[in-house]
């Protein structure tokens, strides 16, 4: 069975090589998209979901407004960051008509996000105090950064890493 961390490990793995892949020239094929805005974490429990985001990842509340009935649209982002949001969204079937799921089963599932931090030994240290769970305390991976992996209050996974040093191959 694949554990969470071997495929965080291959996630940040396969968008460090992404990333270099980037800096080459590339056809033009490009369809005219911008910039990520936003990925969705479901939670379930807005007020809950929001608590934890900032109280205990310092992270501040963005936008926080009603979006349909018992649906509200809330967004944190890290302190400082402007440029992509993270929606927190209860999974619920929007109406009949949409032939969307009610998506309580993916609940701290299906995500992997990397967060690229100053200090990934300071922000462990800083998150640990505060509850986090870690599944992977800070190790230097041999592509060259600084990496660990936690879960937020429902079991949903995020990557944060930093510059480091090379190991020895």
């Amino acid at each position: 069975m694949i554990s969470k961390l071997s495929i965080s490990i291959a996630v940040a793995a396969m968008l460090a090589f992404l990333v270099q892949a980037q800096t080459a020239p590339q056809p033009s094929t490009d369809p005219g998209f911008l910039q990520l805005k936003y990925v969705t974490v479901l939670v379930r429990d807005y007020e809950e979901g929001l608590k934890w985001y900032v109280e205990v990842l310092g992270w501040r509340k963005v936008e926080d407004r009603a979006f349909g009935p018992d649906q509200r649209w809330v967004v944190v982002a890290p302190q400082g960051q402007t440029g992509i949001g993270i929606v927190l969204d209860r999974p619920s079937a929007r109406s009949p008509e949409s032939g969307m799921k009610d998506y309580v089963d993916r609940i701290g599932k299906e995500t992997n996000w990397v967060f690229q931090v100053a200090d990934c030994v300071k922000l462990f240290e800083v998150l640990s105090k505060r509850g986090v769970k870690f599944i992977a305390p800070p190790k230097t991976q041999p592509w060259g950064t600084s990496q660990a992996t936690f879960e937020d209050l429902y079991g949903n996974i995020f990557v944060v890493e930093s510059p480091g040093k090379a190991q020895p191959r």
